[in-house]
């Protein structure tokens, strides 16, 4: 067993849950979270996920079918109430006994844990694993900070978020864990002789901007005839990527959701440039990351947050263009594809960057040390938000909608199952985004001029983002 086994526990193996909403068969939290299932398993944790279940967007097996090997809870809330969800969420925790909760993206969670402590349980670490790089996404992180036990960023932008408002969290219960990718599986291979291609790997998805890709690739096809375009990925805007590959027979191939193996085995070893024209993104994605470890270049909006991350080093390590500006992306790429010996440096300078900085033993390591303090972890019982009345005339109403397979309909899965809501936390929220829109402009200016981006923001922000 590795050096930083867990030990020292009431229990040999000490219980670790990682709560999840899979609405897609393949995405970059659902990857991280099988991915973190994996390693702390093999650190010495008993490991379980449990999988939020809706009536119509939310399937547990979409996430059992592709990860058989992990073991999973599910979390039944099919009746599409706050109260079923909250409920199903309390069964699981008492079901799985843990020591240690992760939670990614579930609002109800909130209600969940401060019921079971208001009632005298709930006796585990709650821990919210913030994936988001949004100003309401920290709101509502410091709004229930009552039951937050700790937050772990995957950007140091959400890290920084969550100092810049009068209410912050206390100190040391937030902390920067960056994205990981593994070890390439595939020899990369040399790409002379075959055409210059581009991939986007993701979320076909507005939120992603998924449709910038339509102009962006015919100006690049206009521009260059060999240029191939190589789409991975799911979401409600599938059809235009079957659209495109009909526009462009043989340049465009759509291959539809796939595993990180087949990522590995087969797509990033066959590009040399990953697009992505998201607005916000948890400091780099999964993609980036997993591309980046490829030799592959990422070339990317200015997304919020981005001069706060390393990997993003402008004309050195990414190629950035202003979010919504397809044509500059397209001048962008063509240009890099156009020079291959600068392609090939960047590509080196990539796959070196990942290799030193962000290894998969080290993300372990990090995460494993990470719990291990979570163990020691003391909570403070807090006071019942609502009365116990209202709670138990919700349990009636929820059981008379089990017993008569009553359902509320909804139009989509953020519906179905919230994630971070900051409807009460508004002002809070505000506050928040004028702040980081601040240590945003510092940050880029900064990184335009070269500049080590921590000088250009105050001492107490340069020491927030040097934290581990």
């Amino acid at each position: 067993m590795p050096a930083d086994e867990v030990c020292g526990t009431s229990r040999d193996r000490p219980r670790l849950l990682l709560i999840y909403a899979p609405t897609l068969r393949v995405s970059g939290v659902g990857s991280f979270t099988a991915t973190l299932a994996r390693l702390m398993a093999e650190r010495g944790w008993d490991v379980t996920v449990g999988l939020a279940w809706g009536q119509t967007f939310h399937d547990p097996r979409l996430f059992e079918e592709e990860y058989p090997d992990i073991r999973t809870v599910r979390m039944d809330a099919r009746t599409g109430s706050e109260e079923g969800r909250i409920q199903a969420l309390c069964r699981t925790f008492r079901k799985v006994g843990p020591d240690v909760v992760l939670h990614s993206c579930l609002n109800s969670a909130f209600a969940a844990v401060r019921r079971l402590r208001a009632a005298g349980g709930g006796r585990f670490t709650f821990c919210v694993v913030n994936h988001g790089s949004f100003a309401e996404h920290a709101a509502c992180l410091l709004g229930n900070r009552d039951v937050v036990d700790q937050v772990v960023c995957v950007s140091r932008w959400s890290r920084l978020a969550l100092s810049s408002a009068g209410t912050a969290l206390p100190e040391g219960r937030a902390r920067h864990i960056p994205n990981t990718a593994a070890t390439p599986t595939a020899p990369l291979r040399e790409r002379a002789g075959r055409p210059p291609r581009i991939g986007y790997a993701g979320r076909l998805m507005p939120d992603k901007r998924f449709p910038d890709v339509v102009p962006f690739f015919r100006t690049v096809a206009g521009a260059n005839p060999d240029v191939e375009l190589w789409i991975a990925g799911d979401g409600p805007h599938a059809d235009e990527a079957r659209s495109l590959c009909g526009e462009f027979p043989g340049r465009v191939r759509y291959l539809g959701p796939v595993s990180r193996e087949e990522l590995y085995a087969g797509f990033y070893p066959e590009i040399d440039i990953l697009v992505n024209f998201s607005a916000a993104e948890a400091g780099k994605s999964l993609a980036i990351c997993e591309a980046m470890a490829h030799g592959v270049v990422p070339v990317v909006a200015a997304f919020t947050g981005i001069f706060l991350e390393e990997f993003a080093v402008p004309d050195r390590t990414a190629l950035l263009f202003p979010t919504g500006d397809t044509g500059s992306a397209a001048r962008l790429a063509l240009a890099l594809l156009d020079d291959r010996e600068r392609l090939r440096a960047m590509a080196t300078e990539v796959r070196d960057l990942m290799a030193r900085e962000y290894p998969e033993e080290r993300f372990a390591r990090q995460w494993a040390e990470t719990l291990r303090l979570f163990l020691d972890q003391t909570w403070t019982d807090p006071p019942l938000s609502a009365g116990d009345r209202s709670v138990s005339l919700e349990r009636v109403r929820e059981r008379l909608r089990r017993l008569l397979r009553r359902r509320f309909p909804h139009r989509n899965p953020g519906g179905e199952w919230p994630h971070f809501s900051c409807r009460r936390f508004l002002e809070l929220a505000a506050e928040i985004r004028e702040a980081m829109a601040r240590h945003e402009r510092n940050a880029r200016e900064a990184a335009l001029a070269g500049l080590d981006v921590t000088s250009s923001l105050g001492r107490l922000q340069a020491e927030i983002l040097r934290q581990p």
